[in-house]
């Protein structure tokens, strides 16, 4: 390697430290221009592309790395984990596959083998290669945490009890990697209905994830958008330009409300395609007070639009949407805390649609609590902020069906339970589709399930986790108290 592609090499190392990832990927792609065929270089920029989540880019340097070293496994490995946030778990599982022939015991590649396999709904083979995972190295907390999500447990099954229980004892474990253990115990012994020992972990999960969550500043911020969302400014900002060809169903709600069941039900009509929690709402909003050239933030720089500038936005989304090449007539976003944004979704794109799920509050709460959620999602670690939350998503909900009656579909998670086929025929009704049998058989779907709820969501509806709350009363004083506080507007 000459001294001009290390030099850049070395300042592309010292950008991606310091979190300038656009810097670093210039540098990385001045090095290529000297040396194309490099797959360090080449590899490096890969995985840049994947901490930036940019996987239709990492996709070709990956492959033209593995052309060049056709015996590396770790460039396998790196290709499905691109195929798999791409989307595409078939392929993910393909690479996975020759990442394991290469070298047998990567235990890294049999954990996101297994992941691919519950994304498709194949829990033997998952498990076999989660297990594989955490006994190839002990120190794969990943797996044991995959592991423990798509298995139902049972009193046969102490011996995992017992090895994940070992390893907590140990004490050079991350907090992150203690959570996810602790998460582990909690969701075994939900299983076998131990119900102090459950909550236990879970608490002891919960508060090693905890930072802190500004539950007035959050309050403040729905009362922002209260405020700025009226009827006449929505009216007034309305986009003009010509929606896609493709209709938006946008399923939103609290998480663990039932989005996910919903989502899979829609999308096994045979002219739904499901687009998961595709976040580009979310960009949009980053985005907008730069595209607005306001000084504000938002919700407030909604005061600097007109409908001229709406519609150059609406024009750049609907841009990036064809870029996705979604084949089908009808995409659903399945990113619950939309519920932020439906105003800014119904201006953009007048003629989507809003399915509301929601589920009891205490039910919702805890499901959330239980839950290791990656990303965002920090308010659910505290039970006090948890029920503050739920209350201003109450509140702003209230607001957008006074602006909004029409384009917003309430499901209730407890009559879809009971009454499966009248609620899903209404569901379909209100998005406009001929009815099909195929929503009623959603467990069976071949389309693959990228959420928490991707072991749930393969079984038929169930009534187990209806009423759950009921099992944790005792230790849920906090959340009792946050969703009751006549205090919270």
């Amino acid at each position: 390697m000459n001294s001009a592609v290390s030099n850049y090499l070395l300042q592309a190392e010292t950008a991606k430290d310091k979190g300038d990832y656009q810097l670093a990927e210039q540098l990385y792609r001045q090095a290529l221009t000297l040396d194309p065929d490099n797959v360090e270089i080449l590899h490096r920029l890969a995985l840049l592309m994947l901490v930036a989540e940019q996987y239709a880019v990492a996709i070709p340097l990956l492959s033209k790395s593995v052309s060049l070293q056709p015996e590396n496994a770790y460039l396998y490995y790196n290709l499905g984990l691109a195929y798999q946030g791409h989307q595409d778990i078939d392929a993910a599982i393909h690479y996975y596959k020759i990442a394991i022939q290469k070298m047998p015991d990567f235990d890294l590649a049999h954990n996101n083998l297994g992941v691919a396999y519950q994304h498709m709904g194949d829990f033997s083979s998952a498990n076999k290669h989660l297990k594989k995972a955490f006994l190839l190295n002990p120190d794969c907390i990943e797996a044991y945490f995959n592991f423990v999500q798509s298995h139902k447990f049972g009193k046969e099954d102490k011996n995992i009890v017992d090895i994940i229980s070992h390893r907590l004892k140990e004490n050079q474990l991350s907090n992150k990697d203690q959570a996810k253990l602790h998460f582990s115990l909690g969701k075994i012994y939900d299983d076998l209905n131990q119900y102090e020992q459950a909550f236990l972990h879970y608490d002891k999960g919960n508060a090693l994830k905890f930072q802190g969550f500004d539950s007035n500043q959050f309050e403040q911020y729905i009362s922002n958008i209260i405020q700025v969302f009226d009827k006449n400014i929505c009216k007034k900002l309305q986009s003009t330009f010509p929606d896609t060809q493709k209709r938006f169903v946008f399923i939103i709600g609290m998480p663990r409300s039932g989005s996910t069941l919903v989502e899979q039900i829609v999308a096994n009509h045979p002219v739904v395609q499901s687009g998961g929690e595709i976040g580009f709402i979310g960009d949009i909003v980053d985005e907008l007070p730069e595209l607005l050239s306001s000084e504000m933030n938002y919700p407030e720089c909604i005061s600097s639009a007109d409908k001229l500038l709406i519609n150059a936005i609406s024009l750049k989304v609907n841009a990036y949407i064809n870029n996705l090449n979604y084949t089908y007539q009808v995409i659903t976003d399945k990113s619950p805390v939309n519920f932020l944004h439906i105003g800014l979704i119904l201006i953009l794109f007048p003629n989507s649609l809003i399915i509301h799920t929601q589920r009891n509050p205490l039910d919702t709460c805890l499901s959330c609590y239980f839950q290791n959620f990656e990303k965002q999602h920090q308010y659910t670690y505290n039970l006090s902020t948890l029920g503050h939350f739920y209350r201003q998503y109450v509140r702003l909900m209230q607001h957008w069906k006074t602006l909004f009656p029409t384009q917003l579909f309430d499901i209730q998670y407890e009559e879809l339970v009971e009454k499966q086929e009248e609620n899903i025929k209404s569901l379909i009704k209100f998005i406009g589709l001929d009815w099909d049998e195929a929503c009623l058989e959603f467990q069976n779907s071949s389309k693959h399930v990228t959420t928490a709820s991707k072991w749930q969501i393969r079984q038929p509806i169930y009534r187990s986790s209806v009423g759950k709350a009921g099992h944790y009363q005792a230790y849920l004083g906090e959340l009792i108290k946050a969703l009751d506080d006549k205090s919270i507007n």
